[in-house]
């Protein structure tokens, strides 16, 4: 009997085929998503790299049988593969990072600057994180929470009757933080609860802010290090500084190094110091910097700053070159839907005796 190895099987291997040349052409885009589905994914932007868990996932479905969640698997490789660009080609990574804010939007915008937590105080621009945890956490304290629902993992935990619900609910969590009530648990639909004084878990609903993956077209290479010395800067951003500050600012970094020692004056005490009080304000410093070709600044973030190595936060200067490569429940709606569809065609197939 015809199995879904017909219309659906087709589909996926001509997506399969695609993502091996490093192309996914507009037919097949068509033939494989609704025209809804393929205006929501068009924008998405990918990071170099992404293609590798493709490469094993599609495939082993295909062998099994198991089409539906072949379609999600390619699905999820539309971001990545065929729109790449030119900064890909060229060999440029890009710098993938996560935002969470409060606000519903589509691009990054100066229009927005400052509206959120920490008033620009590493540079101003649009700040973004290496570590996803950091994003959701910032759209954790920012967003307004929906009332706790019964799909929410929140309300699992609050109705668990075992022994030890401080155990239970740091093994269901993603992670946790310190807040106003002790340490909140935050589970990875975004919910998140407590343990009151009597003992009790109670569950918060989701936040109704929204959590962004972006691809930043740019490299690591081309962002001030705001926790390094001037001689440990990438030496991109050495050579532009040399090249482009004016010299009377270069002086003064020079008469800073020699008062306190070169390994004292960061790239946070020459923006803070002697960069704004040259330019008049952050916004200016900013503009002069990207003019430099200097992309944005980057520092550790706040559970990496007292350790060496761990994670950054990002300040991108240029809202252009910031891309949205998923929008939570965006993907997530849009697989759902294709798998949906191919369940149902699975069911209105004859089988056979």
């Amino acid at each position: 009997m015809p199995t879904p190895a017909g219309l659906e099987l087709s589909m996926l291997r001509d997506l399969l085929a695609a993502a091996e040349r490093g192309e996914v052409s507009p037919e097949t885009l068509n033939r494989f998503l609704t025209p809804q589905e393929a205006e929501l994914t068009a924008d998405f932007t990918p990071v170099v790299g992404d293609v590798k868990a493709l490469a094993y996932d599609l495939p082993q479905n295909l062998q099994k049988g198991d089409y539906g969640w072949a379609a999600v698997d390619a699905l999820s490789a539309l971001p990545v593969v065929g729109m790449l660009g030119d900064a890909a080609k060229a060999g440029r990574k890009g710098i993938k990072a996560y935002h969470g804010s409060p606000a519903d939007f589509d691009k990054f915008s100066d229009e927005f600057i400052g509206t959120g937590e920490g008033a620009q105080a590493y540079g101003y621009g649009h700040y973004l994180a290496e570590n996803p945890q950091v994003g959701k956490s910032y759209r954790d304290k920012l967003s307004p929470r929906k009332p706790v629902d019964e799909a929410d993992v929140s309300f699992d935990v609050e109705n668990y009757f075992g022994d030890d619900i401080a155990e239970h609910a740091a093994d269901r969590a993603e992670y946790m933080s310190q807040g106003d009530k002790g340490v909140y648990y935050h589970f990875d639909d975004g919910s998140r609860g407590y343990i009151d004084d009597a003992g009790e878990f109670i569950a918060e609903g989701v936040p109704q802010g929204k959590f962004y993956e972006v691809s930043v077209d740019a490299d690591l290479g081309e962002l001030l290090d705001w926790d390094k010395p001037f001689n440990q800067q990438p030496e991109y951003v050495q050579k532009k500084l040399r090249e482009n500050l004016p010299k009377e600012v270069r002086s003064r970094i020079a008469a800073a190094q020699q008062s306190f020692g070169a390994e004292k004056v960061k790239g946070g005490d020459i923006i803070n110091s002697i960069l704004a009080d040259h330019y008049g304000s952050q916004k200016k410093v900013s503009k002069a910097l990207n003019d430099m070709g200097i992309k944005g600044i980057k520092y550790s973030d706040g559970a990496s700053r007292a350790a060496e190595g761990g994670t950054k936060n990002y300040v991108v200067f240029d809202p252009e070159i910031i891309k949205i490569a998923t929008k939570l429940g965006v993907s997530l709606t849009v697989a759902a839907g294709i798998y949906e569809r191919n369940q149902q065609r699975q069911e209105e197939l004859p089988r056979g005796s």
